[in-house]
């Protein structure tokens, strides 16, 4: 009778413990709650979470490989997007390769290759001669490169992609974007082991509450 009554009990406070690890984070310090929400653009039933980076950031290249682990292993109902910051005109032209790249079908060929040039070879690509003469040695012409550079697609992007961010209300990088309502980095998170255990139970948290009737 006694062991009944335990897993009697057992089972009532299961759930009480599932919703408390649920629910564990701490608003204002391991992540923060965007005013107002944004829209997303996450497919239905689907959580968005969004990476805002700098190509030349060595706290992005450093998270980069936990990153792709993370992607390898992430929960199936998360839409992965990323938007290049632009805090000044050095940034804005990361964030134009960015978007030359994604335009040609290439981003996840050359994202990789990026962040190698710039921190292994210190090479900044940070003039528009120095980013031509990097796509050409990846197959693109100069008049090729120059002209989806300067087309009125990237430009139009990039303008959407810097109203993304102020309005995120983002203050440095990486930081992650959860459903448009949550902001969160490693500095607030901890460590980048614990980055992801917040994105995740954020993940957890927007999924649960699409589910509610």
């Amino acid at each position: 009778m006694k062991k009944m009554w335990l897993w009697c009990l057992l089972l009532v406070c299961m759930p009480m413990v599932q919703a408390h690890a649920a629910s564990s984070l701490v608003e204002g310090i391991e992540y923060e709650h965007i005013f107002p929400e944004q829209p997303t653009k996450a497919a239905p039933g689907k959580v968005e979470v969004v990476e805002i980076f700098w190509y030349a950031c060595p706290h992005c290249y450093r998270l980069e490989p936990k990153l792709k682990e993370w992607l390898k292993n992430k929960p199936d109902n998360v839409d992965f997007y990323r938007i290049p910051a632009q805090f000044n005109k050095n940034w804005e032209i990361h964030a134009a390769a960015f978007y030359v790249a994604d335009s040609l079908g290439m981003v996840n060929e050359l994202h990789d290759a990026f962040f190698h040039e710039i921190h292994e070879k210190k090479n900044p690509l940070n003039t528009v001669d120095l980013l031509a003469s990097f796509f050409l040695r990846h197959g693109v012409s100069r008049q090729k490169f120059l002209s989806v550079y300067n087309s009125f697609a990237v430009r139009t992007r990039m303008a959407h992609a810097k109203g993304m961010v102020q309005r995120y209300g983002v203050r440095s990088v990486p930081t992650f974007i959860i459903n448009g309502k949550y902001r969160t980095n490693v500095s607030m998170a901890g460590t980048e082991e614990d980055l992801f255990r917040v994105i995740n139970e954020l993940v957890l948290r927007e999924a649960n509450k699409s589910k509610s009737p």
